[in-house]
């Protein structure tokens, strides 16, 4: 569409949780809009995304601003890995 974006990439074994479960295989994205932040898209091809698409649908379809979700999953807890993208992307913006 034309939209300038931020895309950012994660592997599970970049978050221990992943390793200490024996799951560090996997890989989640997710892309924003490099104008104001808005969450376009995300992908989780990794342990327990089942889980968190319901979360990351939810921040779609409101168009938060990835700058404004909160960076508190519990440790160590798979969610780390969305913490993680949020904090790439953000600082990708700023």
């Amino acid at each position: 569409r034309g939209l300038d974006y931020v895309a950012v990439a994660r592997e599970a074994e970049d978050d221990g949780v992943f390793a200490t479960k024996d799951v560090a295989r996997g890989r989640a994205e997710l892309v924003v809009d490099a104008d104001d932040g808005t969450v376009l898209g995300y992908q989780g091809l990794h342990y327990h995304a089942d889980v968190m698409a319901k979360t990351m649908q939810v921040v779609i379809e409101r168009r938060m601003d990835v700058r404004d979700l909160p960076d508190r999953a519990y440790h160590p807890t798979t969610p780390e890995i969305l913490d993680g993208l949020f904090r790439e992307a953000a600082a990708q913006l700023d």
